[in-house]
């Protein structure tokens, strides 16, 4: 038995060894002639392309390994993100500047999307570490994004507010997908997520307004609440509909 781990260890450690020199190879060759940004969405799409062939080969140590790998790709690209906003965040930028922001923006989103998907493929890797990473991920760099727009438009003092009324849309989400498809552990992080923005905007964001503009904070996430609630109801009573029309042909059975 020894002997067989040993061999299946081989089996998917050199081709892990080689899959990573293979990334440091050609990354030193793009870092003369390449700005962070290519480096960036190569990384993802490196990373990400050997996520996917495991499951074509059917080599399931090795898809938990890349798997890691691409969670470690898709970390770092975020934090590479939020260096690039605190770089450019009181400076104009080019139209270069732009476009490599934001393709890197895509290939960050499209790589989550991407991740999520291998959770139906990979089953080694609990469910639950996939969908809130992801969210972790979606909720880092669309705050940045804030943080740089509200700055570029001559309202950093607001990016607070922005950053919170963002962060309640994201849990609103997640409660209200985490109902439809019945997915417990969404439904918690979202409620979770709320109950952090809520104290946020008590103890942060309200501290350094106006009365107005606490007003329309009020407002806001009065709107949210309400929205979340009527969701909410709506759909716990189409699941409980749901459940009794299954459980009716049953009960008949059982009475014949």
């Amino acid at each position: 038995l020894m002997k067989k781990d040993k061999k299946e260890a081989i089996g998917w450690v050199i081709p892990l060894v080689f899959i990573f020199a293979l990334y440091i190879t050609l990354l030193k060759l793009m870092e003369e002639n390449f700005r962070m940004e290519a480096i960036v969405c190569y990384s993802l799409l490196y990373f990400g392309v050997w996520a996917l062939i495991p499951k074509k080969l059917n080599i399931p140590q090795l898809g938990i390994a890349t798997t890691i790998f691409y969670f470690l790709a898709i970390k770092g690209s975020a934090m590479l993100f939020y260096d690039v906003i605190m770089e450019h965040l009181h400076t104009d930028m080019s139209f270069a500047d732009l476009f490599w922001k934001y393709m890197m923006l895509g290939f960050i989103l499209a790589a989550t999307y991407v991740l999520l998907t291998l959770k139906k493929k990979e089953n080694k890797i609990p469910f639950e570490i996939y969908d809130i990473f992801a969210t972790i991920v979606v909720l880092v760099v669309g705050s940045c994004e804030i943080y740089w727009v509200m700055t570029q438009i001559g309202m950093e003092s607001s990016y607070k507010i922005a950053m919170s009324i963002y962060w309640g849309i994201v849990s609103l989400f997640l409660v209200y997908y985490g109902l439809f498809k019945n997915i417990k552990h969404l439904r918690i992080t979202g409620i979770v997520i709320f109950a952090i923005t809520l104290l946020k905007i008590f103890f942060i964001d309200l501290s350094h307004l106006s009365t107005f503009a606490k007003a329309i904070v009020f407002v806001a996430m009065g709107v949210l609440l309400l929205v979340a609630s009527f969701f909410y109801q709506k759909i716990a009573k189409e699941q409980a509909l749901e459940e009794a029309t299954e459980k009716e042909p049953s009960e008949i059975g059982n009475e014949k």
